[in-house]
C-alpha cells in the first residue's frame, strides 16, 4: 500500500499506524526527485488542511471558556471585515466551522495564480491582505445556512471561513496565531516538531514537494505559507500529528466531554477533503462503519491524511511529497485491511441488476435478479447463487474499497439456455476492478469491471438501467463540482470517489 504512493512524480511517502498492540512506521523514497537522500519516517511535512482541526479546537476551547459563542455572528469580532463582505452581518462562527457560510474560497485562485507568478509565489500575506482579496474578487456561493433544492443544507468548502476564524482567535486572545497554537496545543501535548508557519519554510526542514501545473511538474515546496494561515499552514511530523489527533478525540484538549461531542455533531455533508464534515473534522468511517474521524490535507507541495478510530484506538497518518496523490484514501484503506468489509455488507444479498457485456447491455427483471446474487458471510467467505448453481468464494480486500472475489472452480450444472449463470461467474472470476459504493444509508452497490464489460449488483432488489452502467476510467482531474456526464461512486483516483463517465 505504501509503495503504491510512489511514482516518477512522487519521490516520497510515509505511513504511520498506531494500534493498542503494535505500531507500523515507515517511509519510502527520497527527499527530492533525482536525489539519493532517503526520507525518514518522522520527517516534518506540510499538513495542509489538517490545520483546520487545530483551528477548530481552539475556537471550541474559547467557546467552552465563555470567551465566545459559536452561534455568535462574526461581525461582533471582525466588524471592519464583515462590513465589506456580502452577508457579513449574518455569518456565524458555527457556519464557518461547518463550511455552510457560503463564503467565497480564496485559495484556488490565489494559490494557482501564484504558480504563474514568481513574485506572488514567495509573497508574504497578512490576514488583512487576504480578506481584501476576498472582498475585491469573490461573490458568495449561497446565503449563509441556506438549503439547496433538495432541502439539504448548502455546503461549500471554504478556506476563507477558517482564515476568519484565525482572525477571531487573534482578536479574542490578543496574541499572534502562532503563539496561540503553541500555548494551547503544541506545548501542552509536547509536540516538539510542530509549528505554525508564517512564511516560507526554511530549506531542509521538509522534503521537497511537487505539483502538476498545466502539463508540467513543478517543485512547489517554497510557496509562502502565510497565504494558507489558519486554514493550512502548520508543519508537523507523523508522530506529532498522531499525538494531536488521538489526544483530541480522547477529549484531552477540552475541559468538558460535551465540547468534543459538539465538535463531532451533525456530520452530514460530504466534503472534497474526504468525509462527512462536522466542526472542523470529518467522519471518515464510510458506509456501514463508524468511529473513524480526522481530516485531509493538501498544500501546493504535499498531500496527507490523518485519522483516529475511536472504538479501535487506531491512529493513521500518511503523506506524500506530491499535491496530487491517492493518499486521501489511506485511513479508510488501513481500517478495511484491519477490520474487513463493513458490517453493513455482511449477510446482505447483492442482486445482479445489470450486465453490460461486449457493449451489449442486458437488463434483468426483479424476478430474474433473485437468481443471481452473492452474500458476504461473517467467516470471510462469499456464497454465490448463479441461477441453478451455488458456489462458494473467498475474497481479499485491497486499497481504495477494492475487493477481489475468487469463486471456487467446482463443476457447474448446465442451466437453461437463456441463463446468465456462466456469464455471471466468468465476470466474477475475471473482474479487474470490484468496488463497493453506498447509494443510500442501507443500500449498497457492487461495481464490477471485467475485460469484456461491466456489471452492477445492488443490495436492494430493483431493476437498474443497464445503459447507465458506469465505465471505469482514470481521470486526470478531481472535480469540486461534478460535471453532468459523470456518475459519482466512492473511491479511486480522487481519493474518496471514483468518477466514471456514464455509458
Amino acid at each position: 500500500m505504501l509503495n503504491s504512493y510512489l511514482n516518477e512524480t512522487t519521490p516520497a511517502a510515509a505511513l504511520l499506524v498506531i494500534t493498542p498492540d503494535w505500531t507500523y512506521e515507515k517511509a519510502v523514497g527520497v527527499t527530492e526527485l533525482g536525489g539519493s537522500k532517503a526520507v525518514t519516517s518522522n520527517m516534518p511535512f506540510q499538513i495542509g488542511s489538517n490545520t483546520k482541526m487545530m483551528t477548530s479546537t481552539i475556537i471550541l476551547q474559547l467557546h467552552e471558556e465563555g470567551l465566545l459563542n459559536i452561534n455568535d455572528p462574526i461581525s461582533i469580532y471582525l466588524p471592519d471585515v464583515t462590513s465589506r463582505l456580502p452577508y457579513g452581518e449574518e455569518i456565524t462562527i458555527l457556519q464557518m466551522l461547518k463550511h455552510r457560510s457560503g463564503l467565497w474560497d480564496y485559495v484556488d485562485p490565489l494559490f494557482f495564480g501564484a504558480l504563474e507568478d514568481g513574485a506572488a509565489f514567495s509573497k508574504a500575506y497578512t490576514f488583512e491582505e487576504l480578506t481584501d482579496y476576498v472582498a475585491e474578487n469573490g461573490t458568495p456561493e449561497f446565503a449563509p445556512d441556506s438549503l439547496n433544492e433538495a432541502g439539504e443544507p448548502n455546503f461549500d468548502y471554504s478556506n476563507t471561513g477558517y482564515l476568519l476564524l484565525g482572525m477571531i482567535i487573534e482578536t479574542i486572545t490578543g496574541l499572534p496565531l502562532d503563539e496561540v497554537y503553541q500555548a494551547r496545543i503544541f506545548a501542552p501535548l509536547n509536540l516538539e516538531n510542530t509549528f505554525y508557519a508564517t512564511g516560507i519554510v526554511p530549506e531542509g526542514i521538509t522534503p521537497r514537494g511537487y505539483i502538476f501545473f498545466g502539463s508540467s511538474l513543478r517543485d512547489s515546496t517554497d510557496f509562502n505559507l502565510s497565504g494558507a494561515g489558519p486554514a493550512g499552514a502548520v508543519i508537523s511530523t507523523p508522530r506529532d500529528l498522531a499525538t494531536f489527533l488521538s489526544s483530541l478525540l480522547k477529549g484531552d484538549l477540552f475541559q468538558d466531554v460535551a465540547t468534543l461531542e459538539l465538535m463531532l455533531s451533525d456530520p452530514k455533508i460530504m466534503s472534497t477533503a474526504g468525509g462527512d464534515y462536522a466542526l472542523g473534522i470529518q467522519d471518515k468511517s464510510g458506509p456501514g462503519a463508524s468511529g473513524l474521524w480526522g481530516h485531509g490535507g493538501q498544500t501546493l507541495a504535499f498531500e496527507s491524511e490523518a485519522a483516529y478510530d475511536i472504538d479501535a484506538e487506531v491512529t493513521i497518518i500518511a503523506w506524500t511529497s506530491n499535491a496530487n496523490s491517492t493518499v486521501p484514501s489511506a485511513a479508510y484503506d488501513v481500517m478495511r485491511i484491519l477490520t474487513g468489509v463493513p458490517s453493513g455488507l455482511v449477510g446482505k444479498p447483492f442482486y445482479l441488476t445489470g450486465l453490460n457485456q461486449g457493449g451489449t447491455p442486458s437488463e434483468l427483471s426483479a424476478e430474474e435478479s433473485t437468481n443471481y446474487n452473492l452474500i458476504f458471510n461473517s467467516d470471510g467467505t462469499i456464497t454465490i447463487t448463479a441461477d441453478c448453481n451455488q458456489v462458494t468464494a473467498t475474497y481479499t480486500l485491497g486499497a481504495s474499497r477494492s475487493i477481489t472475489v475468487l469463486p471456487d472452480e467446482s463443476s457447474l450444472d448446465a442451466c437453461a439456455a437463456d441463463s446468465f449463470s456462466e456469464d455471471f461467474l466468468t465476470a466474477l472470476r475475471t473482474a479487474t476492478q470490484v468496488l463497493w459504493a453506498p447509494e443510500e444509508t442501507d443500500d449498497f452497490l457492487l461495481l464490477f469491471q471485467f475485460p469484456d464489460g461491466t456489471m452492477i449488483l445492488n443490495s436492494i432488489l430493483e431493476s437498474a438501467s443497464a445503459s447507465r452502467l458506469p465505465r471505469f476510467e482514470p481521470l486526470d482531474t478531481c472535480f469540486a463540482q461534478v460535471p453532468e456526464d459523470l456518475d459519482v461512486k466512492y473511491d479511486m483516483d480522487c481519493g474518496y470517489v471514483v468518477r466514471a463517465h456514464l455509458s
